[in-house]
């Protein structure tokens, strides 16, 4: 067996087997921190004073849900209970794609902010 054998015959496998692993995680882990960010959010850590919303209105308060992609049904229909649970005052989110943050979701509820993103895990590894 030559190289090109050894190539095609080991690593190309290799290479397609590591290529689908790091999809799956990067999957999963995308997963988890919509999660965690939800999480938060139902749990009331992300809760404005009511000064802050009366401040503004809730029709000016910002309210902020960041994801890489367009946000499952599922994720807005539980952040959507989670607000009328939590937070008075009707405010309504606004729902935005960011590519940058390469995963998860970043939640801002005024000046409470939920970082769940990719992008933020990252630069805390480095």
């Amino acid at each position: 067996m030559g190289i090109s054998g050894f190539l095609l015959n080991f690593v190309l496998p290799q290479v397609v087997a590591i290529t689908i692993i790091v999809i799956v995680l990067k999957k999963i882990l995308d997963r988890n921190l919509i999660n965690l960010a939800i999480e938060q959010l139902e749990a009331g850590r992300l809760n404005p004073t009511e000064a802050q919303i009366k401040n503004l209105g809730a029709a000016k308060f910002p309210f902020i849900v960041t994801t890489h992609k367009k946000i499952k049904d599922i994720d807005r229909e539980r952040i959507l209970k989670a607000i009328t649970k939590n937070i008075s005052g009707g405010v309504t989110p606004d729902f935005q794609i960011d590519n940058k943050i390469r995963g998860g979701m970043i939640i801002k509820a005024g000046e409470n902010i939920s970082d769940c993103s990719l992008s933020d895990r990252l630069r805390r590894a480095v």
